[in-house]
């Protein structure tokens, strides 16, 4: 069970105490992202008073469906998301790709936290709409 707890400190860190699960999607806003493909080299996560904590898992997954790990909780400031390939998504009407090797997103204690994607490619279709974001939830 995660407990979230804000501490009094000038940063505003968070404490996620236990072993919680860490999920993460490509997502927009207008929720149409049907399917896609990256291989998911592992995950990093960002303790606050510095060091970090690597998950390796190396797997191929569809980046449009939750993804989830168990993480160590503790100070957490943030997180980084590695890809051993290209990153695509479509909705039907258009397919694309970002290139990049890692994406971070910075912890803010929210419900969830995102980043986006950019720049990426159009590799086919007609794109129109918001950016594709890298979400990141740790209940």
């Amino acid at each position: 069970m995660l407990a979230l707890t804000l501490l009094a400190t000038p940063a505003q860190a968070f404490v996620y105490v236990g072993n919680p699960p860490l999920t993460l999607q490509v997502v927009r806003d207008e929720a149409d992202l049907t399917s896609g493909s990256v291989d998911l080299l592992g995950v990093r996560v960002h303790k606050c008073a510095g060091g970090y904590d690597d998950y390796e898992i190396d797997e191929v997954v569809d980046p449009t469906e939750p993804f989830t790990v168990t993480i160590a909780g503790g100070n957490l400031c943030a997180v980084t998301v590695g890809w051993s390939s290209d990153l695509t998504v479509t909705n039907g009407s258009f397919v694309l790709r970002y290139e990049y090797a890692y994406t971070t997103v910075m912890l803010s204690g929210a419900a969830y936290d995102e980043e986006p994607l950019v720049p990426f490619v159009v590799d086919s279709g007609t794109f129109s709409g918001s950016k594709p974001d890298l979400r990141i939830t740790i209940d």
